[in-house]
C-alpha cells in the first residue's frame, strides 16, 4: 500500500466520520456540511456531536448542527484554514453560546488535523 492508497481510505473515513464526501477534503475553498454519522463511522463516535473540523490541508470541513451553523460560518470567514486550528482561534469559539436557557456550545469543538 503507497501514500495516496492510505490517504485515500483516510478520507473516505474521514467522509462517513461526519457526513460528506470524501473530495470535499481536496476543495481549495470551506465547505460545512450537516454532521450526520454514517454507517460506517468510528464506532466510538456518539452522538450529540455539535461541531466537528476536519482539514487534509487545503481547507476546512466542518460538520455542524443547525443550532451552530450560522456561528460556525461566520468562524471559519474570519481566519485562513490552518489558524482556525490554532489557539488563537480556539480562544475566539471559547465562549458560551445560549439559546433560552440551553448551553448549546461551549468548547465542544472537535478539531482534527491530519497532515
Amino acid at each position: 500500500m503507497n501514500n495516496s492508497e492510505i490517504k485515500e481510505i483516510a478520507l473516505k473515513q474521514s467522509a462517513e466520520d461526519i457526513g460528506c464526501r470524501a473530495h470535499d477534503f481536496l476543495s481549495d475553498k470551506n465547505v460545512i456540511v450537516p454532521f450526520c454519522l454514517g454507517k460506517n463511522a468510528r464506532k466510538y463516535y456518539k452522538e450529540p456531536i455539535i461541531c466537528n473540523f476536519v482539514s487534509y490541508g487545503s481547507n476546512i470541513v466542518v460538520a455542524t448542527t443547525k443550532e451552530v451553523s450560522d456561528l460556525v460560518t461566520e468562524y471559519i470567514g474570519k481566519f485562513e484554514f490552518y489558524h482556525c486550528f490554532s489557539l488563537r482561534g480556539n480562544y475566539t469559539i471559547n465562549y458560551d453560546v445560549t439559546l433560552g436557557s440551553t448551553v448549546i456550545l461551549k468548547s465542544l469543538l472537535t478539531l482534527t488535523v491530519v497532515p
